[in-house]
């Protein structure tokens, strides 16, 4: 029995044997052969042509294959994994410091879209006779001089018709009553209007300044209207117009967000003849920004007061030929008298 077991454990070592060697076998046989492992495929890449800088200044993106990298203000092409450059190089070097690349010029910010609004009618006073509370989009502003009132816009909006940002839409006078009676109780002397402390000074624009004032029309009659057309502003100041020789303020506004203002102004109709400069400047400041040469016409004489001077004149002509017939009466009888008296001599 026990020569059986033992027959039959050495069979089966002999087949575990067997078959271990028949695993092992092929490993030799190939070690033998020098075969070396897989490894995987590399694709070829040209290097790429010296990049354009984005507008920042950045490196842009990489191509197919590789990524662009700056070090030490050199810019490299680098190989991604599975790629190589000419020659089984990992990088590319041949290109001009990162200053000297060229850039992408910056694109202009877009404007923002400007809502709408129409333009106000004239206001109509409060109860105790100032300008009511202004509507959506604008504000009012007042000009004692001319005693104009206007619309004013804010940033973001432009009125409906027009790209004007500054309307005329009345005379306080005609919205205002009190206005003009409480004002005068504080003058001493209406005539004489206290001077503007910000009114600009009589003397040269900067030779720098980027600012300008350009008049729809040259000559004027006092209480015409011109267009002012405005351009070269700071989008975040706020500016005065004034008209002078002697300086009137015109309006202030607020530039609004953009570089260009356009309004219409009124000539005061107390406006001396001559030569006049609508004047810009920046407001509460007295330095001139941009001016533009008014010439302001006499005032015509209207039919009505030139009828009446023209009645004086002819009253005064005919006064005068009543005084010179009186005259040559007095003359005759004058002489008349003299011829009697020397008769009545030659008789004694």
């Amino acid at each position: 029995m026990n020569k059986i077991i033992k027959s039959g454990v050495t069979a089966l070592a002999t087949t575990a044997m067997l078959t271990g060697m028949a695993f092992l076998m092929p490993a030799v046989a190939h070690a033998e052969d020098g075969v070396a492992p897989a490894t995987p495929a590399v694709k070829s890449i040209e290097c790429p042509a010296a990049p354009t800088l984005t507008a920042t200044g950045s490196l842009p993106q990489g191509g197919e294959g590789f990524d662009w990298v700056r070090v030490a203000g050199r810019v490299f092409a680098v190989a991604k994994a599975g790629y190589a450059f000419p020659e089984g190089s990992a990088q590319c070097a041949d290109y001009p410091a990162a200053t000297e690349l060229p850039k992408e010029p910056e694109q202009p910010t877009p404007a923002p879209a400007l809502k709408e609004i129409p333009v106000p009618a004239a206001p109509q006073a409060t109860e105790n006779g100032t300008l009511p509370e202004p509507g959506e989009g604008y504000t009012w502003q007042y000009v004692p001089q001319t005693g104009q009132v206007y619309a004013i816009l804010k940033p973001g909006y432009k009125f409906a018709g027009t790209d004007d940002t500054m309307v005329s839409v009345g005379m306080m006078k005609e919205i205002v009553k009190t206005q003009e009676s409480s004002q005068d109780e504080h003058k001493s002397d209406p005539a004489q209007p206290e001077a503007d402390k910000d009114a600009p000074k009589d003397e040269p624009v900067p030779a720098d300044a980027t600012e300008k004032v350009t008049l729809s029309v040259g000559e004027v009659m006092p209480g015409d209207k011109v267009e002012v057309s405005l351009s070269g502003l700071d989008s975040t100041k706020q500016y005065t117009l004034w008209l002078r020789s002697t300086p009137v303020r015109l309006v202030d506004f607020h530039a609004g967000g953009r570089d260009t203002f356009s309004a219409t102004i009124t000539v005061p109709a107390n406006t001396a003849a001559g030569v006049h400069h609508v004047v810009l400047t920046e407001r509460g400041s007295t330095q001139p920004l941009a001016q533009a040469q008014l010439v302001v016409k006499a005032a015509k004489m209207n039919a009505v007061a030139a009828k009446s001077t023209k009645k004086a004149g002819d009253k005064l002509a005919q006064t005068g030929s009543d005084v010179a017939a009186i005259a040559g009466l007095a003359m005759f009888a004058i002489l008349g008298g003299a011829a009697v008296a020397l008769k009545l001599r030659k008789r004694h």
